[in-house]
């Protein structure tokens, strides 16, 4: 194996801790790997190599000394506009495919093959309702929802139209693109043109991939994203915060741990459920143990080195972001790797199939494995980070967040147009080893806040967040005097944690609100989005909704579109006449906040605002 440096590899104090200790257990790390793959493909980086056909990989010479044109005849314009549809088709269908899923779940409730869950929001379910004209009146919660799925199913597969994208995306932006030609039918349909568009002998004009790139990014962002997470709001509840300790340091070595990566919230509520049963705490203490935790205590790229501890009895995945790796890391400790869903098998893991029908039955199964395997533990390969928790709050929503402002979003509409704060930022995305762990997360948290711009978060940033403790109230202390004012006066973080990066869509809405209240275009509100470490082709999909919504929005990785300056222009300068929108790359977080900064005034100036 390379050798890595843990002070080199990320700035957070505990994952360097579990990073040496994996590195004296011999665990190979994704930091390994990826340093194995150095220098990578530069054709692949540039996005100008073809391997869509059988003709191909064709590839173009940035240089200017080689082929210009593949074998078909594409420049590397289309070449890297075609490329940029497919990633973005692909994000599409892992929200778009979650939602489908929590139909299933949705359809078994409605049919009483679902006996684990019930309607736990109804106004999330009439707030669906209304969106596809359904009458809410004298209906009881399984009547109204089984006519809501049956209509959600229905606009989804529309070869027609899509009530849902209609009625979601902003007019402004909808105008725009019913300008260019374009219609909004069902997400299915939609992704599946854009498929045959990227396929040999079809779309060759890059402005019209680019063009569908942007629109499959709002059907990811406002239809699908939409829908999993109201979905799931229906079925387990809307998330009010919580408060506790943040990362690894929550893995005790008195309890039997469950580490998950699960993307259905209504299976996690349902696993933790089950886990703090008066049942499995018995079988628990039967074993020595106190009780069962399930914990997230780790990004992407800390799901390796969190097994480090010699404390995880099982590793628990359905689809979200579950490396191959972490089977090697499992097979150095005790840790047995369970997968839940068909959709997201890995190979060497367990696996345990869980199903609306057979939730209970299934889930049991799995603590039961845990608890079994507490046993097992080898007191040699344990570790207890010297690093303290830091404690964060997590699980925002919309309605929360009025709840904390005194019943109205009208507070935190007044700041921003007086100027208090100066504008918001959504901070989203994965971590990846291109960049040092959570530094990009945690310079442009910082740098935004301090700028008076308020951070809502989801996906990865929320850990690399938390641990830095940006998600606490006393946080306001490094924000600008404005935002800290504002966040004194109401007790909450400058920093709002939204949860999954579906929840993304659960941001939108509420900037929506906000641009109701305030009486200003979506496209023209101070808003900014930052992905400072992307990795998911899912987060690909989601910048690409931002932009096309109007957002300008950061990439600290470089995307493949270097190799066509085309792409590049098109994207940082003529998608902002189009949209409002651009999307940029830029690698160094203060330069990144310098930009984001100045796009929030450039917006708050075209306002009038001060």
């Amino acid at each position: 194996m390379s050798n890595i440096d843990p002070s080199k590899a990320t700035i957070d104090r505990v994952t360097r801790e579990l990073l040496e200790k994996a590195l004296q257990d011999g665990v190979e790390t994704i930091w390994h790997r990826f340093s194995s793959q150095e220098p990578q493909c530069g054709f692949g980086l540039l996005g100008i190599c073809c391997r869509h056909c059988l003709i191909g990989p064709c590839r173009i010479d940035p240089f200017g000394e080689g082929a210009s044109r593949g074998s078909c005849g594409v420049d590397s314009d289309t070449i890297v506009a075609r490329g940029l549809l497919r990633h973005v088709c692909a994000g599409a269908s892992s929200y778009t495919d979650l939602t489908m899923e929590l139909l299933d779940y949705a359809y078994a409730v409605v049919e009483g093959k679902c006996k684990d869950l019930t309607i736990a929001d109804r106004a999330r379910l009439e707030e669906l309702a209304k969106l596809l004209d359904i009458d809410t009146q004298g209906k009881d919660d399984i009547k109204l929802a089984a006519e809501v799925v049956e209509e959600v199913s229905r606009d989804m597969g529309s070869v027609t139209r899509s009530r849902i994208f209609e009625r979601n995306v902003p007019s402004e932006i909808r105008e725009v693109f019913t300008g260019l030609g374009l219609k909004f039918r069902g997400v299915l349909r939609e992704i599946v043109e854009s498929l045959h568009k990227t396929h040999e002998g079809v779309s060759t004009d890059p402005e019209d991939l680019l063009i569908h790139s942007l629109k499959i990014g709002l059907y990811a962002l406002w239809v699908s994203a939409y829908l999993a997470y109201a979905l799931q709001d229906v079925l387990s509840g809307t998330p009010s915060p919580r408060k506790g300790p943040m990362g690894p340091r929550a893995i005790s070595e008195d309890y039997v741990n469950i580490v998950v990566r699960i993307a259905k919230r209504p299976l996690l509520k349902k696993l933790v459920e089950i886990a703090k049963s008066k049942e499995m705490e018995q079988e628990a203490i039967n074993v020595n143990a106190l009780g069962v935790n399930v914990l997230v205590p780790a990004n992407f790229m800390m799901s390796e080195v969190v097994l480090s501890t010699g404390m995880v009895e099982l590793f628990v995945v359905d689809y979200l972001c579950t490396m191959q790796g972490i089977v090697d890391a499992c097979k150095r400790y005790h840790t047995k790797l369970v997968t839940t869903s068909h959709i997201g098998k890995v190979r060497g893991a367990e696996h345990v199939e869980v199903t609306p029908e057979n939730m209970s039955e299934a889930l049991k199964k799995i603590v039961k494995m845990a608890i079994e395997n507490f046993k097992n533990r080898k007191e040699e390969k344990m570790f207890t980070p010297r690093t303290p928790p830091e404690q964060a709050m997590i699980g925002w929503s919309v309605e929360a967040l009025r709840s904390y402002l005194k019943g109205s979003l009208e507070p935190l509409a007044n700041a921003l147009r007086d100027g208090t704060i100066r504008g918001i930022a959504i901070v989203f995305g994965c971590t990846t080893p291109k960049v040092v762990h959570n530094y990009g997360h945690v310079e442009v948290t910082r740098g935004l806040i301090k700028n008076n711009i308020l951070v809502l978060g989801t996906g990865c940033w929320n850990v690399a967040a938390g641990l830095a403790g940006l998600l606490k109230p006393e946080a306001r202390q490094l924000a600008g005097e404005g935002l800290s004012k504002f966040c004194a006066e109401y007790n909450i973080p400058p920093c709002l944690s939204f949860g999954g990066c579906a929840d993304n869509a659960r941001i939108m809405r509420l900037l929506v609100e906000l641009s109701e209240i305030l009486k200003i275009p979506f496209n023209k509100m101070p808003i900014v989005a930052s992905a400072p470490e992307p990795m998911a082709e899912e987060i690909i999909a989601l910048m690409f909704g931002m932009a096309a919504s109007g957002v300008v929005v950061h990439s600290g990785v470089r995307l493949p579109i270097l190799g066509s300056k085309f792409v590049k222009e098109w994207l940082e300068e003529k998608l902002d006449k189009l949209t409002g929108g651009k999307l940029f790359i830029e690698v160094e977080p203060s330069r990144a906040v310098k930009v984001l900064s100045e796009a929030v005034e450039e917006k708050r100036r075209r306002l009038g605002w001060s």
